[in-house]
């Protein structure tokens, strides 16, 4: 499709790269199918400078960044100056760009916060007659969204959450009294004509304007062990702890460890220090690389969190890993890894490892056990369709948006 399109796209994220992916997977394939479309992001976190991204799509950084990683896994301190003046700005940019098409992500299925600044924009995006989507991973309500989602979703179009609909069975199962489960599943219920479930998005590749230590690669004629705690800024026990464990293995063995590039100064030296007390010199460290799906398709084992992207990319190559999702700390608890964790162990096999009980010997003795493992053969259990989620998003959009 070629007619002249505008398209803005709001997003946060904690310094991460698991929301971002998506939302570039998603305008670039938007981009593919409406190939003349002027597309904007406008952005709520702090800006993610080491990324290179697309030169064809217009960037704007709302003030006063919403979510860091300063304040990640803690209560977030509303101050409502900051929310007025990113409300202000937010409506500013969409009353200047005019868009015909406008997504938030994640948001009304969660971050409630982001309402007191989305508020004017939606009601700008309603009053002009613009059609309204959202754009979510996985089907997650946290509890402070379940009270207003009925209210939110009304102005919406479609919700498009890029999983297959088997997620929501997992999700339900991490509730734990029967209330709760009965009410996130009676959300989806009442949504159904909205939500679009449209299988995953496999992700797209990043370059880093930061070129160091970006060319990870696998060693021929080695087992090659792939760790990494994902984009995300959680988990640095799994780095630590990886680094101890490579040393009760031999040469023969390859463990290439990806911090993430969330990284800061004093983690990335930390790690080092671990890599300069190891005794046998197998293991390299990196803090990101661009080309995730190729490690992981070629490594023999992975190590990681639960994230979107890499369990997509570990269902897509069929890969045999250890797992350990992220849960939350502090009196936060996040679901969709240890959902997802459980999907893998049932289809893959994958081992769990509980973050609070991870050492170094137990993941040495995990991965011993794993990679004995006799090979599963999955044709049957993994559906080609689970992948569609590009194809699935462009012919529903396509559908949705009038062509002229």
């Amino acid at each position: 499709m070629g007619f002249s399109l505008k398209i803005g796209f709001y997003y946060t994220h904690y310094q991460c790269l698991g929301h971002t992916t998506r939302v570039h997977a998603l305008l670039s394939a938007i981009k593919e199918c409406f190939y003349k479309a002027k597309i904007f992001c406008l952005q709520g976190s702090l800006p993610q400078k080491f990324i290179s991204f697309p030169k064809d799509i217009s960037y704007f950084n709302l003030p006063y960044p919403l979510f860091t990683r300063d304040n990640f896994l803690k209560p977030y301190a509303f101050n409502n100056f900051a929310a007025e003046r990113r409300a202000k700005v937010c409506l500013q940019t969409i009353h200047n760009l005019r868009p015909d098409v406008f997504f938030t992500e994640f948001f009304p299925l969660g971050r409630n916060i982001c309402k007191y600044e989305l508020l004017p924009t939606l009601a700008y995006i309603a009053r002009h007659k613009k059609k309204l989507f959202s754009s979510a991973g996985y089907p997650v309500i946290p509890a402070d969204s379940a009270f207003d989602i009925d209210k939110f979703s009304r102005l919406y179009d479609k919700i498009f959450i890029h999983s297959p609909r088997m997620e929501m069975h997992y999700i339900s199962g991490t509730y734990n009294s029967r209330q709760e489960k009965k009410r996130y599943l009676d959300i989806f219920s009442r949504l159904s004509e909205k939500i679009v479930f449209t299988n995953y998005l496999l992700p797209v590749q990043f370059d880093f304007a930061d070129k160091q230590n970006n060319h990870a690669t696998l060693c021929k004629g080695k087992t090659n062990i792939l760790i990494t705690r994902g984009a995300g800024a959680y988990h640095l026990n799994i780095v630590a702890a990886a680094i101890k464990a490579s040393d009760m293995f031999g040469d023969e063995f390859n463990f290439v460890i990806i911090t993430g590039p969330s990284t800061i100064v004093a983690e990335w030296r930390a790690f080092q220090y671990l890599m300069l007390k190891k005794s046998v010199k197998n293991a390299v460290l990196y803090k990101h690389t661009s080309d995730m799906s190729s490690l992981l398709k070629g490594a023999d084992l992975c190590v990681c969190p639960a994230p979107y992207n890499t369990s997509i990319w570990l269902l897509y190559f069929k890969k045999n890993a250890v797992l350990i999702p992220f849960v939350g700390s502090n009196g936060v608890r996040y679901r969709e890894q240890a959902a997802r964790a459980r999907m893998l162990s049932d289809i893959l096999g994958s081992a769990i490892i509980d973050y609070e009980d991870l050492t170094a010997s137990r993941l040495a003795l995990q991965i011993k056990r794993k990679l004995k493992d006799v090979k599963r053969s999955y044709d049957e259990t993994i559906k080609r369709s689970w992948f569609s989620g590009k194809k699935v998003f462009l012919e529903e959009l396509s559908r949705l948006i009038p062509a002229g």
